[in-house]
């Protein structure tokens, strides 16, 4: 669907009370204080909770945060998203704007990736492509900054507290 996307990167059940579809940018403060959040709640509730993560770049905002989009997107390929994902916010502060070779190369390594593999899917245009159609994705569903989330399809904009998590969560949740 246009809304959890195809082939883009999930944790939790195959089969989920509520669907999480994130849609996320890598340089952005509010995503980085969501991520834990949502790491606790899979980890206590991956049972019932699916969380799809997509790629909303906001270059504007954040400039370089399309190429980490993209690095991300490569590390998917390779089926480190979720390394990647946690890197990118634990060490948000001390990242630079434009990731440098030397910065690559210690993502390649930290992130134990087949580094030929991730150069070359980095340099031709299908992470480029797929981190746009993401994001047309998120401005077609009317994503105005991140994160953004949609639960079971109804958009909630900005960070979650966990309790809020645990709320939707309920049986009767639906019926407040």
């Amino acid at each position: 669907t246009i809304l959890e996307g195809t082939t883009s990167p999930a944790l939790g059940s195959h089969n989920p009370t509520l669907t999480i579809v994130e849609f996320v940018d890598f340089k952005c403060p509010n995503c980085q204080s969501a991520a834990p959040i949502l790491r606790r709640l899979i980890a206590e509730h991956g049972a019932e909770v699916r969380l799809i993560s997509r790629n909303a770049p906001f270059e504007s905002l954040h400039p370089g945060a399309t190429r980490f989009a993209q690095v991300s997107w490569c590390a998917h390929q390779q089926e480190r998203y979720w390394a990647v994902h946690d890197y990118f916010f634990a060490e948000q502060a001390r990242l630079p704007s434009e990731l440098s070779s030397q910065n690559l190369g210690t993502l390649i390594d930290k992130m134990g990736l087949d580094s030929q593999k991730f150069l070359n899917c980095l340099n031709d245009q299908r992470s480029l492509i797929a981190v746009n159609k993401d994001y047309d994705d998120a401005r077609t569903l009317g994503v105005r900054g991140t994160p953004t989330f949609f639960v079971n399809g109804k958009k909630i904009e900005g960070v979650v507290p966990y309790a809020s998590w645990e709320e939707l969560l309920q049986p009767d949740s639906s019926n407040q």
